[in-house]
């Protein structure tokens, strides 16, 4: 796996793991801040998952990122964002990780955007 690959790994798995720290934090006593908290855990490892380069169809040991895949991961990031908003502004919990979140899911959207259409641009190209 390139060294591009490998940060990007590292820096989702930082992420998921942030939003379980983010979980543990959350006011055990609330039910829909629990429901918000367990929904975004539960988010999160699925863009972890998805996130992930797949074997390549060619068999050359490259790892290529799935077009659809990426286009979810996306989406259900713009989703996370929502959910942040809501433990913020709906719910009033205020912590700095929240806000950390916010700014990183931002982030990661782009990138999964990115990531997205250059996919699609390399499958144009071999049709």
């Amino acid at each position: 796996m390139d060294e591009r690959k490998e940060q990007f790994r590292a820096r989702t798995k930082a992420y998921a793991l942030a939003v379980v720290r983010l979980y543990c934090e959350l006011p055990k006593t609330r039910t829909e801040v629990q429901i918000l908290g367990k929904q975004r855990v539960q988010f999160e490892a699925l863009v972890n998952v998805h996130s992930e380069p797949t074997p390549s169809p060619s068999g050359g040991g490259e790892s290529d990122f799935s077009v659809p895949l990426l286009g979810g991961v996306g989406v259900g990031s713009a989703e996370s964002f929502l959910w942040l908003e809501l433990l913020n502004e709906g719910c009033g919990v205020r912590s700095p990780a929240i806000k950390a979140l916010h700014s990183e899911t931002n982030e990661l959207i782009a990138i999964f955007v990115t990531m997205a259409k250059n996919a699609k641009k390399g499958m144009n190209a071999e049709t």
